[in-house]
């Protein structure tokens, strides 16, 4: 490693500089996650859907989830009810 020169040369090392960017880049897919209810479990090819607030942002979809390779669909009405499109090896309860 080149020494450091100039006005850098104070500067000490952060190793966990980027651990706050790593956070706030995951919590929108906790957000998405917590809003569907998504629960998978994928061993058993079970998918369980149980919308909270989603239909406060209502009419809601999120289209290319992908559950076990495959693609899943989510459309949450403004009434609160549920679409899917989802692959057939995919079972889905809804919550």
């Amino acid at each position: 490693m080149a020494p450091v020169r100039g006005q850098d040369a104070h500067r000490g090392p952060y190793p966990a500089s980027c651990r706050p960017q790593a956070w706030a880049a995951a919590s929108s897919v906790l957000v998405l996650q917590a809003a569907l209810g998504l629960d998978a479990d994928v061993p058993t090819g079970t998918l369980i859907v149980a919308p909270t607030f989603a239909r406060h942002y209502g009419p809601l979809t999120v289209n290319g989830l992908q559950v076990n390779g495959e693609q899943l669909d989510v459309t949450v009405t403004t009434d609160g009810s549920v679409k899917l499109a989802a692959p057939e090896e995919l079972t889905v309860t809804p919550g």
